[in-house]
């Protein structure tokens, strides 16, 4: 959390999804008066100073939702066994071609108005 404030500034909402960690402590702190929500897993898959690079095209009204990209940035080593990078790759490819989109990634980096 700390690295996402220093970052931007942000309410800093955790939802828990069954880790065992401290999340659900903090989840339970939760409120909801954001205009933009950011998903950003907590496991440094993608990296916080990234933010303002996320959150750009809806800053300037040029998006509603926007979805970062591992293949355009990187890949930690082991982050993405060959199956799940074949899984993603194949349907970010068919999710272009029937909707005439261009994502490379259906990664867990988004951020969205709230709206």
């Amino acid at each position: 959390m700390a690295e996402v404030r220093a970052t931007i500034h942000a309410e800093v909402i955790v939802v828990d999804n069954g880790s065992t960690d401290a999340t659900a402590g903090e989840a339970r702190a939760a409120t909801d008066c954001a205009e933009v929500v950011i998903f950003l897993d907590g496991d440094y898959s993608f990296l916080p100073v990234d933010l303002p690079d996320l959150l750009r095209p809806i800053a300037q009204d040029h998006a509603d939702l926007v979805l970062g990209s591992r293949w355009l940035g990187s890949i930690e080593p082991g982050a993405m066994p060959p199956p799940q990078r074949f899984g993603n790759w194949l349907t970010a490819r068919l999710m272009n071609r029937l909707y005439g989109l261009s994502i490379t990634d259906r990664g867990p980096y988004r951020a969205i108005r709230r709206t």
